[in-house]
């Protein structure tokens, strides 16, 4: 398993391969690293990249992972059992993808944990306490992921099941989709996220 900065790879692995059985297939968390990459370090040999979140470390993440066409299926059924064991795993199409997974769901925390903090901080603002903020936003989110990982009806159905004509919740949402701001924010987050995936392969 390869789970170094990727800037170090090149010091740090090759001191380890006279270890390493031929056959053996090398995992590697390292974000950016390319299989190509790899394979000039280790040589050919089975490669699996595998690409957890940080809510890997409860249980609770997302990893994608792809294999070079040397990796066996008991290879790929591995890194599957090792996925799935830190959360949800999603074995790729392509390598290309992992860019994909990562600029949503390995870069996504981020974004969730800003959203989070500006939720806590709108709290705070009509007067809640910043405990009290917290502890309502959280829930008030895990709630609704719960909720939505239970039903089958799409977000959308969810979401207006809880808007009221002229209530609280169409008079904030008003605000929240004014002009499409919030997708047109969360489409461009997502694209640089992206773009700068693509830039450190």
């Amino acid at each position: 398993m390869i789970a170094v900065k990727p800037q170090l790879i090149a010091d740090v692995v090759p001191s380890y391969l006279p270890f390493i059985s031929e056959s053996a297939c090398v995992f590697s968390i390292a974000a950016g690293f390319s299989i190509d990459s790899l394979t000039k370090i280790v040589g050919k040999r089975p490669i699996i990249r595998m690409m957890p979140n940080l809510p890997a470390e409860i249980g609770k993440g997302v990893t994608g992972y792809f294999g070079n066409p040397e990796a066996s299926p008991g290879d790929d059924e591995l890194a599957k059992l090792l996925t799935e064991s830190i959360g949800l795993s999603l074995q790729v199409l392509q390598e290309e993808d992992l860019d994909k997974v990562t600029a949503v769901a390995g870069s996504g925390t981020g974004y969730a944990f800003e959203i989070i903090r500006c939720w806590i901080q709108a709290a705070e603002s009509i007067g809640l306490s910043a405990d009290t903020s917290r502890e309502v936003v959280l829930a008030t989110i895990g709630g609704a992921v719960d909720l939505a990982s239970v039903k089958s009806n799409s977000i959308e159905h969810l979401r207006n099941s809880v808007t009221s004509p002229n209530g609280t919740t169409a008079a904030g949402l008003a605000e929240l989709r004014k002009d499409e701001s919030m997708e047109k924010l969360i489409k461009a987050t997502v694209d640089a996220a992206l773009s700068r995936a693509i830039e450190l392969r």
